[in-house]
């Protein structure tokens, strides 16, 4: 399947024969606390405040080919522990033999063995933790209302608990988005991620508004960009969102289906994969029109409301893709 996939985005197919190969589902566009470049915290979204209930994740399920995903990546516009039925999602896919992966704050609550045994026991494969900092100073510039204390600590206890049933997952990475304010703490949070049983990660590219970029980006990382001419392109697949136009179905709370992960304007939905099946929504008139756009630099205007007409990724995967691309 996922040969079928790259041969498809590298033809610039717009009806598929494939199935995702990644499910995007959010447990809730609903979080604890307030980044600064968040759309859920700041109100850039409109996407309503609400939690994936069981029942509306069941119909989601059901209508997936669940034997064609290899991969559910339960989060996206909010903090997944909040949902209280997150280990449950997890154990649904995991038994279907899908790789779960959460990405979190691990800062909503003071997590106890007992619930820690039970994310453990869901089979989640990958937890990663945004922790931007090894300092409460440096992390709650950008993870505002968070407490770092809190979030080692949580980290700590599930290395405990995975040690004491002998399990080698989730693996847990501490991912840190360098930013001017702590990149002096890199060997810090280095330690600190050793110490909790976690990989340490740096993400140096983070969305931010370009009016703050010097406020924020990280002094190394504006020297590097200042010895890179503007005109360079890496030969090769480069990570994009518009691969997920062909490779990953992105889901609502409410079961919404947006062509990226960084759509978050519930006019922009292209269908509802809690009231239809993923084959009437993969090859939609709208998930065509949408592929083509994005790989047909001559494309016209589309006539729908849609979020890529104002992207700056438009075209990067077919132009980048091909062979011959320079």
């Amino acid at each position: 399947m996922l040969k079928l996939i790259e041969h498809e985005i590298r033809s610039a197919s717009t009806h598929l024969r494939s199935h995702p190969f990644c499910v995007m589902l959010d447990p809730g566009p609903v979080c604890n606390l307030r980044c600064p470049f968040c759309p859920t915290t700041t109100g850039w979204s409109e996407l309503k405040r609400e939690f994936l209930k069981p029942e509306v994740f069941h119909r989601i399920a059901g209508n997936l080919r669940l034997d064609l995903v290899q991969e559910l990546h339960l989060y996206n516009w909010g903090e997944p522990f909040l949902n209280p039925y997150l280990t449950d999602y997890i154990r649904y896919f995991s038994q279907h033999g899908t790789r779960t992966i959460v990405h979190t704050n691990f800062s909503s609550n003071d997590f106890d063995d007992r619930f820690l045994v039970r994310l453990v026991d869901s089979g989640l494969t990958t937890l990663i933790i945004s922790i931007d900092g090894a300092s409460q100073e440096t992390y709650e510039k950008y993870r505002v209302g968070g407490d770092i204390q809190r979030v080692l600590q949580n980290m700590r206890r599930l290395k405990d608990v995975k040690s004491g049933l002998g399990a080698t997952n989730p693996t847990v990475s501490y991912k840190m988005l360098l930013n001017r304010f702590n990149e002096h703490e890199q060997d810090d949070a280095r330690r600190l991620a050793q110490d909790c049983g976690a990989e340490f990660v740096v993400h140096e590219n983070f969305w931010m508004p370009n009016e703050l970029r010097t406020e924020w980006m990280a002094r190394s990382v504006l020297d590097k960009r200042g010895q890179i001419p503007v005109t360079s392109q890496a030969a090769g697949p480069i990570p994009t969102e518009c691969r997920q136009l062909w490779d990953t179905v992105i889901v609502n709370a409410n079961g919404d289906v947006f062509p990226c992960c960084l759509v978050c304007k519930p006019r922009h939905a292209v269908g509802n994969l809690a009231e239809q099946d993923i084959r009437h929504i993969w090859n939609n008139e709208k998930m065509q029109k949408l592929r083509r756009y994005v790989t047909d630099v001559n494309a016209g205007p589309l006539s729908f409301d849609n979020a890529c007409e104002v992207c700056p990724n438009r075209s990067c995967v077919h132009q980048k893709l091909l062979p011959d691309s320079t």
